[in-house]
């Protein structure tokens, strides 16, 4: 939508009191050459990482959803809609199963120029794996205690990792994607900081986002002009000569 089109759909929305977060430009304008596009999306159930546990309210084992955090796919189609473009990867790997990604982010402006931020992300699967299955035994050791106790723990506990295989298990399952996730994790890392979305909470599912993002004035006769003729200049500005910056895989459930 154009910026009319979402000041009066902003307008309607505040009259029906439904909330929104708006990623845009403060109130900038763009030079001849841009126009700004606006995209609006609703916060759903899904674009948020939950846990389920079971708790125990009045004697009663009951299963109840706890907020982790954003999903990766919810970031990245956030950041498509604002415009920001990622340079290469850079990924050193650092340990057997660890990878160390650092990410370069842009943005177009409405002057033309761009807003950039840098982000990187260690993945270790070996201490990732090592610290699930220790949380998972304290957990458990704890829950036993209580019942041996005669008292009601507040969340049920299973015991996951019984033997050494199911431990080396979760060590190679964690590494099997380990460049992929500090790649993505980086990604997502830096479209948070540059949006600076706040953490998710309950509240904010069924609230309408509105992405802000710069495109070609292809009203303007000169910037036409520029990419018909496939000009060097434009393509750096508009990141059309790069497709480097790909969005790195995102293992299934992130």
């Amino acid at each position: 939508m154009t910026l009319e089109q979402y000041e009066k759909r902003y307008a309607e929305l505040k009259e029906q009191g439904i909330r929104s977060m708006h990623f845009g430009f403060n109130g900038q304008l763009p030079v001849d050459f841009l126009k700004i596009e606006v995209f609006e999306e609703v916060i759903k159930e899904s674009h948020i990482h939950m846990i389920e546990r079971s708790v125990n309210e009045n004697g009663q084992w009951v299963k109840k959803k706890e907020i982790v955090d954003w999903k990766k796919g919810f970031i990245f189609m956030l950041g498509g809609l604002c415009g920001i473009e990622s340079d290469p990867f850079v990924s050193e790997k650092t340990g057997k199963y660890a990878y160390l990604s650092h990410a370069r982010l842009w943005r177009l402006l409405p002057s033309m120029n761009k807003e950039s931020v840098s982000a990187e992300y260690e993945f270790d699967a070996e201490i990732r794996a090592e610290e699930t299955i220790l949380k998972n035994e304290i957990k458990f050791q704890d829950y036993q205690q209580k019942v041996a106790e005669g008292k009601k723990p507040r969340y049920e506990v299973y015991q996951k990792y019984k033997t050494e295989a199911d431990k080396r298990l979760a060590v190679v399952e964690m590494a099997k994607f380990g460049r992929q996730r500090a790649d993505s994790g980086a990604h997502k890392r830096g479209i948070i900081k540059m949006l600076k979305l706040p953490n998710p909470r309950e509240e904010f599912i069924g609230m309408t986002v509105f992405c802000f993002k710069c495109v070609p004035n292809l009203d303007n006769m000169e910037m036409r002009h520029k990419l018909l003729n496939d000009d060097k200049s434009a393509q750096e500005v508009f990141g059309i000569a790069d497709n480097t910056g790909t969005i790195p895989h995102v293992p299934e459930g992130e």
